[in-house]
């Protein structure tokens, strides 16, 4: 199952940090298989339309 932290952050009220809810969901038997940051542009090529016309 997929979530986001504001998704979560809507139904639950609490300021710990993103290691501590990944330890806690661990720990009650909801394994975290992984954490992706949907903003991070790493690796993602960028591309720039330097001719000035709309692309097809």
């Amino acid at each position: 199952m997929k979530f986001t932290l504001s998704w979560l952050r809507e139904h639950l009220d609490f300021t710990v940090s993103l290691d501590e809810i990944v330890s806690t969901l661990n720990t009650i038997g909801l394994e975290v298989e992984s954490v992706e940051n949907p903003a991070d542009t790493a690796g993602v090529p960028r591309c720039e339309n330097r001719r000035g016309t709309p692309p097809p």
